[in-house]
């Protein structure tokens, strides 16, 4: 239908005319007309909503399914955790308390993996809290002047201590072989 349907019917109409006699008959052909354009209008809305909700209806199914996927990921691979860490429970509380020293390299490594299994949960669970990865160079790019000098310094006076000592020692010797 045009977009000037209603204007192409009203000057077209009968009695629309100033001389014209059928006014009544005019207006009735009038509000008929604006009935079958309010009620087209009324469908084609009707038509354009049902197909938002249908397509809204879709992306919220697809959303809810992807959250679903994702949260029993994480159940499982939380189910996991808790079977590692009760086992490694299970392994520190059945080691000795009083051990001798053949036993005492596998009470030690018993507690060294136990401990790397918290590490590493600690690890993961600030990971997946937000929190930002440090990276190394990023980090470096951050330091102000005076900081990088400090850190230069704190990294290179084991080397600057060699070079002194070095220098020092061959004086010593170069003293005592000529004796000058």
């Amino acid at each position: 239908m045009p977009p000037d349907f209603l204007n192409t019917r009203l000057v077209t109409a009968k009695g629309f005319g100033p001389g014209d006699s059928k006014a009544p008959e005019a207006s009735d052909d009038l509000e008929t007309i604006l009935e079958k354009e309010d009620t087209r209008t009324r469908k084609k809305v009707i038509r354009r909503d049902v197909a938002e909700t249908g397509r809204r209806k879709s992306e919220v199914e697809r959303d809810l399914n992807e959250i679903i996927a994702t949260l029993e990921d994480e159940r499982r691979l939380a189910e996991e955790k808790l079977t590692r860490f009760a086992e490694v429970r299970e392994m520190v509380s059945t080691l000795p308390d009083n051990v001798d020293e053949k036993g005492l390299f596998e009470v030690k490594r018993a507690i060294r993996e136990a401990h790397m299994e918290m590490v590493k949960h600690h690890r993961d669970s600030l990971a997946e809290d937000g929190a930002p990865a440090i990276n190394p160079a990023e980090a470096w790019m951050e330091l102000s002047f005076s900081a990088l000098t400090k850190a230069g310094l704190a990294l290179t006076w084991p080397l600057i201590l060699a070079i002194f000592l070095a220098a020092g020692v061959i004086a010593a010797v170069l003293y005592l072989l000529f004796g000058v």
